[in-house]
């Protein structure tokens, strides 16, 4: 009886653990794709172009996702801090006035890698 219930257990936080994993991992794509979304329209904006409606909704997806994904994670852990601080350094790169996109390019590889 005892060795059922700890399987149960064990098989209740591995599918807990799963469910948080795959949360997180859409909240990343999400993340990403805003934040990409929302620097083309920055680079658009500084070459004259005005947004849209929906482009001008872009930012507070970018801070919603952000702020959800550090919600998700553990600030105690080194590869959490490294996320967070990173998301952090990317949210205030979007709202320069130059933005330099080889930065942002960067950013977004060593934010995908950090993520893996």
């Amino acid at each position: 009886m005892y060795a059922s219930q700890k399987t149960r257990y064990i098989n209740n936080i591995n599918s807990e653990r799963i469910k948080w994993i795959n949360s997180l991992r859409e909240h990343f794509s999400n993340f990403n794709k805003n934040f990409y979304i929302f620097a083309n329209v920055q680079k658009g904006m500084e070459q004259g172009r005005v947004p849209s409606i929906e482009e001008s909704y872009i930012y507070p997806e970018v801070i919603y996702y952000a702020d959800l994904i550090e919600l998700y994670l553990n600030p105690r852990e080194l590869v959490s801090k490294k996320i967070i601080t990173l998301q952090k350094i990317m949210k205030k790169t979007l709202v320069e006035e130059d933005i330099d996109f080889d930065i942002i390019k960067k950013m977004m590889e060593t934010f995908i890698i950090i993520n893996k």
